[in-house]
């Protein structure tokens, strides 16, 4: 099963959530689709540590592509989304998926440099 890593690590962040790589799921419904999934553990109202049940919303890849690339001309540059440790969750180009940005010098201009600094000194927003 290609979601069980992500459904391992909802299970030890015991009801914290869990965002997946992009990865290819079959349906039955409508063949092949690549997507990124949101999995989270549900507990029960009454024991917190007891799980009842596991929540998974998968968000069709293609579709987000086309969202954000319609709201950014492709003149004026393109939009990426990225993890809190700057790995890039999505992006027109499918080789840097899952692995570091490659500009540090854009990344430093970022919210992501002042979340890091936020969680590296413990702060919150």
């Amino acid at each position: 099963m290609p979601e069980q890593q992500w459904i391992d690590q909802a299970n030890a962040k015991r009801g914290g959530i869990v965002w997946s790589n992009s990865y290819q799921l079959d349906s039955s419904w409508t063949g092949p689709k690549r997507v990124i999934s949101l999995f989270r553990i549900i507990n029960s109202f009454y024991d917190l540590t007891k799980t009842v049940g596991l929540v998974i919303v998968r968000l069709n890849e293609s579709e987000i592509s086309t969202l954000l690339t319609s709201a950014v001309p492709e003149e004026q540059g393109s939009i990426f989304i990225l993890r809190p440790d700057g790995t890039v969750l999505l992006d027109s180009n499918q080789q840097l998926i899952g692995h570091p940005y490659p500009n540090e010098e854009l990344l430093k201009r970022s919210w992501l440099d002042q979340y890091r600094q936020r969680i590296g000194t413990g702060n919150r927003w």
